[in-house]
This record gives C-alpha cells, sequence and structure tokens, in this order.
C-alpha cells in the first residue's frame, strides 16, 4: 500500500513545487480558471501567454483535471518554440510531467521530464527538482535503485546549496527505505527534515507526516502513527490535495484497525471510499474493501461485510481494464455483472474461436473452447440469478439449494478445464529432457489461471516463457491458451526465433485477434520474460515485457533488464522490444517468475510480501536442490498468506545452468 500512497502523497505535495515563475503565488479566487481561459483566447505577446497557460495548467492540476492541463501545457510548449525561450520551455515540460505523472502515464511523464532536462541550464536547483521528479517516475515503476540514487544526488546538491529541495529528497529517500523495510533508516531520513530550517509552503509538511506516521503503524506504534497521519490529514484538506485524501483516509483506519477502534476505522474507511471514487483512485479504493470487510466482519455486521468483499473481487478483477471507471462509477448502487457476462461470452465466441484457424493448435483450442463455454453459460446462469436478487439480500436464502446446485456445475467444468490446460502447457517431462535441475512451483489462483509457462526446444536452442496474462480464471485461462498458440505458430511456423521479434510478432497477432481498436479489451495481452538459451556458447539471449527474472552467481542476484511495455496494446506499442545477451556460467541460477508471489497479502501486517523478500528467499536458498527450494517456496507461500485470500495466479521457475 505504501508505494500508491506515497506516489498520491508526492503529487499532491507537489502541486506547488514545479517550476515557480508559471505558477499563482497564492490560493486563485473562483473564477481563476474562466478568466485564465478566456485570457488564454485573446491575442497575446508570446511570453504572456505562456504565463497564463502554465497557471492555467497549474490550477487544473489543482483540480485533478489533468487532460485540461496537458492541452494548456502544449499551447506553452508551443509559445516557448516561437519565443526560443529554453527556460520557459523546460518549466513548460517540467509542469507537463507532473500532470502525466499524476495522470499516471509514466512514459509520456518520463519524456516529458527528460525534454525538462534538455532545456535546463547546468548546474542550477532546476536540475535537481528534475531530478527529484524522475526518481519518482522510477520509483513509482519499482525501480527502486535508481530512484535511489537520484534522490541521494539531489540532497547531497541541495545540502551543498543550502536549498529546500533538500527536505523533498530526504522524504524520498526515506520512502525508498520504506519499501525495503529498513524502518529504522526510513525514520531517521524523514526526522531529519524536521530538523531543516522551515520549509516555505508548510503543505509539504503533509507528506512529512503522513510518512512518518506510516512508519510508526509498521513498528507497531500505532497510536504516534494515529497522531501523525490526524496531523497529515489536517493538512491535507486544509490545501485542498485531493489525492491524498482517500489515501489518508485509508491509512489512518488502518491504525485505527490495529487499536481495535473499529467504529473509527469504519467512518474513516467510508469517508476514504467516498472520496476515492471522486478521484477515480481504483487502487485505493480495492485495499479500502479488503480492509473493511474485516473491519464490517469484526463488528458483527456481515451483510456489510460481505458486500465490501464483493466489491473487492470486481474491483481487483477490473484493476487493468482501459474502460475502468465506466465498469466502478456505479459500484456503490449496483454490481455491473450484465457486463461481465458479456466479456466472458465475448472471449468465447468472438476471440477465441477466431484463433482456431491456427493449425498446430486447433484441435486442443477447440476442445478447450467448448470446455470453457460451457463453464462460461453456467457460470453467466449463476450471476444472473445473483443479480437479480441483489437489492433483497434476505431472500438469498430461498435461492441457496440452486446456488449450491449450480456452484457444484461450475466446479465439475472448471477442473474439466483444468485438465485441458494442463494439457497445453509444456510438460515437466519435456522440460526435464533439456534442464535436468529445474522447478515449476504453479499455483493458480481459480483453478485455471491466466499465468502459464511455454517451453520450446528448436534448432538446437531451448526457449522458456513464463507468462502473466491479463485477467486470472477463465478470462485468463483462455487468454494464456490464445498465447500458447501463438508462440508456437510464430517459432513453427514462421520460424522467428530471436526473442525481441517473437515479442514483436506475438504483440501484432495479439492485437490483430482481439480486435483492439477501441477502449474495450485495449490492456489485453500479457507481461513475460522469454529466454532463449545457446547450451554450445553458454548464452542466454531474453527479452522482456514488463517482467524482470534474477540470475544467482556466486550467492550474488543479477536482475535482467526490462523494457516497461506489455505484449499487447499500449502506448508503447509501435515500439521494438529491445534484445539482452548474457553469458552464462556453469552453476547459475535463473530464476523466471509473475507477479503473483511477490504480491500476496499476508504476515502480521497483512501487508505484501514484495521482491525485496522473495530475492532475500531465493538467494537463501540457492544452495538447494531445485526440489527442496520449491518446496521451501510453497511452505512460505502458504506461511505469509495464511487465511488471507490468494490474490493473483503464482507462476515461479527456477533451474540450474
Amino acid at each position: 500500500m505504501k508505494s500508491f500512497a506515497s506516489l498520491a502523497l508526492f503529487i499532491a505535495g507537489m502541486l506547488s513545487a514545479g517550476f515557480s515563475r508559471g505558477q499563482p503565488a497564492s490560493a486563485p479566487p473562483p473564477d481563476s480558471i474562466a478568466c485564465y481561459e478566456a485570457s488564454l483566447k485573446k491575442d497575446k505577446p508570446g511570453k504572456e501567454k505562456w504565463r497564463i497557460a502554465m497557471r492555467l495548467s497549474y490550477l487544473y492540476l489543482q483540480k485533478s483535471e489533468y487532460k485540461k492541463g496537458l492541452v494548456v501545457c502544449t499551447q506553452a510548449v508551443t509559445e516557448t518554440n516561437k519565443a526560443h525561450d529554453s527556460l520557459a520551455g523546460s518549466d513548460a515540460y517540467g509542469r507537463m510531467a507532473f500532470l502525466y505523472m499524476a495522470d499516471q502515464e509514466t512514459s509520456k511523464s518520463l519524456e516529458a521530464s527528460i525534454q525538462a532536462e534538455k532545456l535546463a541550464p547546468a548546474d542550477t536547483l532546476r536540475l535537481a527538482l528534475i531530478n527529484l521528479q524522475r526518481g519518482e517516475l522510477y520509483y513509482y515503476n519499482h525501480d527502486y535503485p535508481h530512484a535511489l540514487a537520484l534522490f541521494k544526488q539531489t540532497e547531497r546538491f541541495a545540502a551543498a546549496k543550502q536549498s529546500k529541495y533538500r527536505f523533498l529528497a530526504l522524504i524520498d529517500i526515506g520512502n525508498i527505505y520504506f519499501e525495503w523495510n529498513k524502518l529504522d533508516s526510513s525514520l531517521l531520513s524523514y526526522q531529519k527534515c524536521l530538523t531543516l530550517p522551515p520549509f516555505p509552503d508548510s503543505s509539504r509538511y503533509e507528506i512529512l507526516y503522513a510518512d512518518i506516521g506510516n512508519v510508526y503503524v509498521e513498528t507497531n506504534r500505532n497510536p504516534e502513527g494515529r497522531h501523525y497521519l490526524e496531523l497529515a490529514l489536517k493538512l491535507a484538506l486544509r490545501f485542498n490535495m485531493h489525492i491524498a485524501i482517500p489515501v489518508l483516509y485509508y491509512n489512518l483506519a488502518g491504525a485505527e484497525f490495529d487499536m481495535k477502534k473499529m467504529q473509527d476505522a469504519r467512518e474513516h474507511l467510508n469517508l476514504s471510499v467516498s472520496t476515492g471514487f471522486r478521484e477515480r483512485d481504483f487502487r485505493n479504493l480495492t485495499y479500502c474493501y479488503k480492509l473493511k470487510a474485516r473491519v464490517d466482519s469484526a463488528l458483527g455486521d456481515m451483510r456489510a461485510a460481505y458486500t465490501d468483499h464483493v466489491n473487492y473481487i470486481l474491483l481487483s478483477d477490473s484493476l487493468h481494464s482501459s474502460d475502468l471507471y465506466n465498469k466502478l462509477a456505479g459500484m456503490q448502487t449496483k454490481f455491473d455483472v450484465e457486463k461481465k457476462d458479456n466479456q466472458i461470452s465475448g472471449l468465447t465466441k468472438d476471440k477465441i474461436l477466431k484463433n482456431e484457424v491456427i493449425r498446430r493448435q486447433k484441435t486442443m483450442t477447440l476442445l478447450v473452447s467448448i470446455g470453457l463455454l460451457v463453464f462460461g453459460l453456467l457460470s453467466a446462469g449463476l450471476y444472473k440469478i445473483y443479480a437479480g436478487k441483489r437489492k433483497a439480500y434476505h431472500l438469498l436464502g430461498i435461492q441457496k439449494d440452486i446456488i449450491e446446485v449450480k456452484q457444484k456445475e461450475i466446479l465439475d467444468s472448471i477442473h474439466y478445464a483444468k485438465r485441458i490446460q494442463k494439457a497445453v502447457v509444456t510438460s515437466d517431462n519435456y522440460i526435464s529432457k533439456y534442464i535436468p535441475e529445474f522447478f515449476i512451483f504453479y499455483l493458480p489462483k481459480d483453478i485455471v489461471s491466466g499465468d502459464f509457462y511455454w517451453a520450446l526446444q528448436h534448432e538446437n536452442k531451448f526457449y522458456l516463457a513464463t507468462a502473466d496474462c491479463t485477467g486470472h480464471g477463465v478470462p485468463g485461462a483462455f487468454m494464456s491458451l490464445l498465447m500458447i498458440t501463438i508462440l508456437n505458430e510464430i517459432v513453427l511456423e514462421k520460424n522467428i526465433v530471436k526473442p525481441d521479434l517473437i515479442l514483436n510478432e506475438a504483440r501484432t497477432q495479439i492485437i490483430k485477434a482481439l480486435n483492439q481498436e477501441g477502449e474495450e479489451g485495449a490492456n489485453d495481452g500479457m507481461d513475460c520474460s522469454l529466454l532463449c538459451l545457446d547450451s554450445v556458447r553458454q548464452m542466454v539471449e531474453y527479452a522482456t515485457a514488463n517482467n524482470s527474472f534474477y540470475i544467482i552467481r556466486n550467492k550474488e542476484m543479477i536482475h535482467a533488464e526490462v523494457d516497461k511495455m506489455p505484449v499487447g496494446k499500449s502506448p508503447k506499442e509501435k515500439e521494438s522490444f529491445r534484445l539482452f545477451r548474457l553469458k552464462l556460467e556453469k552453476g547459475d541460477l535463473i530464476y523466471t517468475f509473475t507477479d503473483g508471489y511477490a504480491d500476496q497479502f499476508g504476515g502480521p501486517k497483512g501487508k505484501k510480501f514484495k521482491y525485496k523478500q522473495l530475492e532475500s528467499l531465493l538467494l537463501s536458498e540457492s544452495h538447494q536442490p531445485m526440489e527442496i527450494q520449491k518446496n521451501t517456496l510453497s511452505r512460505h507461500f502458504a506461511e505469509w498468506k495464511g487465511n488471507q485470500e490468494q490474490v493473483d495466479d503464482v507462476c515461479i521457475i527456477g533451474f540450474r545452468v
């Protein structure tokens, strides 16, 4: 939860930290936006028009109207280009980067930040702020080492210049240590901020107090944590930090839950939900409903707890959908079950059957489609019963016998589908012919899985893909079967053998197969790592799509480089995947994985397991035989999860070179 909270707090706290020359000195009157909009339409000298556009973009950023802000920022860039004013251009691109980041367009934000740096004068505090912003982008994408390097560089530079930006850099350094669970170092970095001269803008202390509060909560000092979170919330409300407010309500509720103050926790969760819908912070809403179910259950309100849990499931399943807002805006008043039925039906009739023409997989795909179609139809019947009865929960008891019968039919169908999916996924016997020492820890969330692994020996090279398709359960299973079919066709039929070219072609085929021309299904695809092992040259060539893998050599871990784009439709779909090469040494251990293990909630605080713990676990067990490593991973996962629900499919593959 911390990473999302920190991003929201950063955006809210940095609203007035941008490049100051185009920014109003104080909060504008209510009619300022209209005045600036009218002024922008008039013919004015270039510099004056740039100043108005910058002020207007700032006001849009305050009101979370990011698209409008980006439009006027583009006008500001145009004016600076006309005037050949590089300093003003740096300001404009810097504001644009903030707007893109607030709108969660991280790749575009990074591009704008790079442009701001190119235009900024060397060795100035302006570059320090750009580095802070760039570090936040790395932070948001979980690239903590690069983020920390930028934050420390800024902190040293700002300290030498006695600049206010040292305050901001120390907060971000503390955030990195928090993510790495180095809580003492995190708190020390935050507390250094309190020893600095007062920061010019008191709204910055909202970020600081929130982060200190989070550390205290994590270390079981909940009264102190609650105190600092309340201070942060007061500042957020005072300065209208819309993005931060729902996150702070949630964090405050978490502290109160640990303190057994359930009524207070429920009150703050309700406020987090209402403000979260307004800000469209659906990821935070997912966490809210999960915690709210536990709070309502503790208060004995089982009906509310049941509703919370259903909301949590629907939000979790929908987070990666491009039409997220349309699906979720009315969730507080109704469940959009009919649309979910249509999605399943659409996948069955329009998408999967379209790919049955692939010759090598035709028979198997047809069997899978038939089996999962039966399951989908049975599921539709059950969902319609549920949707029709939602407004009168007390009548659900009458439907109990019917639901139990339907559930048995669904489970029978899904277990049959599991056998079919298992037949399509590469078998352990096949892999063992080419990799003697390996393990596969494969744990679907919903019996059938959106995670899959694919292996193939072709032209004296061994290919291994570990992938996470959009969704899980039935929709995820459809996607995984489609992807396996496409990979087989690309390598065996088209004889495309380079990992980067394979992923390029797979992306083209998946976009074409799913008719991704509008918003519907725009994010369907997969994240994956694709390795090509050459045992003769002791070399691995690989390409990655939002998914890294690890190599352990001499008790040290090497992280594979990653392309931050999926195999599917995305803003970067015109870019080619990169091909990486790495020389292997005898005894190297390679681990490929999806995100399900690291993202699992559990432990004493109900937090994510996270990649840092996974790395430590793999390093500590790397000397063990592969089967023992698998058993250890399985045991740790079960112990960490405890009574929590499994949140995603899990797949980890390890092998020794």
